[in-house]
């Protein structure tokens, strides 16, 4: 009776271990079965809340500053040259002003999000760029400069802090790549509707208007209802470890 117990208890411990691993395997697909059943009902995971919830959160500003942006695009040499009546060689140097801006700063962008906040960073691309539409409308040769640096470091701004803000918002919920691209892929599709629809409304204001400057004006209340939408949807997030603001601005130590 021993001995039959001898050779059975092997037995009875490998069916006790393949007993555990079917059960195991079988709660893992109920769990499966269980997420597949709730997306299928409409009920989403947490995941899928957090995926949700960050794309909005992008997708209304994005295309908010960006239709800002589209519709000053059309008329900014039409504004110098036939409305202001400057020469072509002054309208060359306010567009190179503008291009020497965002050059200049581009290097110095990323330093100042990932110290300062990209949150705070793209708070203050609306405040400059709400800044540079109101030098524009002033035909006043030193004004109109002045727009064209704050301009390029709008610009700057723009195109890297804001997708800094969605990178990193996106690794602190721990979201896979794939929704990352995911929503760079409905960024550029929203962009594409947005500029059509910026273009087909800047041309109607200036033929309501008669003046090239309403573009700018619209432009301005966008970026004014943006800043709204920031700080009041958006969470703040910060660099690495270790980057706190310091007193070097510009950041010459850090370049040099």
């Amino acid at each position: 009776m021993n001995s039959n117990l001898f050779f059975l208890s092997p037995s009875v411990s490998s069916f006790s271990s393949l007993s555990a691993i079917s059960l195991t395997r079988k709660d893992l697909k109920e769990k499966d079965l269980h997420t597949a059943e709730r997306l299928e009902n409409g009920e989403p995971t947490a995941s899928h809340n957090s995926l949700a919830t960050l794309t909005r959160q992008y997708l209304i500003v994005y295309a908010i500053v960006m239709g800002a942006d589209w519709l000053q695009g059309p008329y900014v040499y039409s504004l110098y040259r036939e409305q202001y009546g400057l020469s072509e060689r002054m309208v060359a140097v306010l567009f190179v002003t503008g291009f020497m801006s965002a050059g200049l700063t581009a290097p110095l962008v990323g330093v100042w999000a990932d110290q300062h906040g990209r949150k705070k960073l793209c708070l203050a691309f609306c405040l400059t760029y709400i800044f540079t539409c109101c030098c524009i409308t002033i035909p006043y040769l030193p004004i109109l400069l002045l727009g064209r640096v704050c301009g390029g470091i709008s610009t700057s701004i723009l195109y890297s802090a804001f997708e800094s803000w969605l990178v990193s918002s996106a690794g602190a919920l721990a979201l896979p790549s794939t929704d990352l691209s995911t929503i760079f892929g409905r960024a550029t599709l929203v962009n594409g509707f947005v500029a059509t629809g910026a273009g087909v409304a800047s041309n109607q204001l200036v033929t309501l208007t008669n003046s090239f400057t309403s573009p700018f004006v619209a432009s301005g209340i966008l970026l004014l209802l943006a800043h709204l939408v920031i700080r009041s949807s958006w969470g703040e997030n910060f660099g690495g470890a270790g980057t706190t603001p310091g007193k070097d601005l510009f950041q010459l130590k850090r370049l040099g």
